[in-house]
């Protein structure tokens, strides 16, 4: 069976479209406050974001926003829409927090 070229041009551009697909974001895991020895700071979180491994690459995420999603106990209405549970909290990062890819 011969296949037309336009439909082999097709098939070839969706298989490269499709690998090559990036996501617009990246996973985070919050993993603490900033703290001295004896005292934690509640307004600035530290970060370990996914895949980010040193301080070169975490300096690109510099400025860029974080979003902190998860699930109230009660629902709450925001106008316009229908009630949710979901809430979030927006921040921003602000600098490189050591030398393994960690943000405040």
């Amino acid at each position: 069976m011969m296949v037309s070229p336009s439909i082999a041009f097709l098939r070839t551009t969706f298989n490269v479209f499709y690998c090559c697909y990036d996501r617009l974001y990246v996973k985070a895991v919050f993993v603490g406050y900033k703290r001295s020895q004896r005292n934690q700071r509640e307004h600035t979180s530290l970060l370990k974001l996914e895949g980010v491994y040193n301080k070169q690459d975490a300096q690109w995420y510099v400025g860029k926003r974080v979003l902190y999603v998860y699930k109230a106990h009660k629902k709450t209405r925001v106008h316009g829409k229908t009630p949710s549970r979901v809430r979030a909290i927006w921040g921003r990062i602000t600098r490189v927090h050591g030398n393994a890819g960690t943000v405040k």
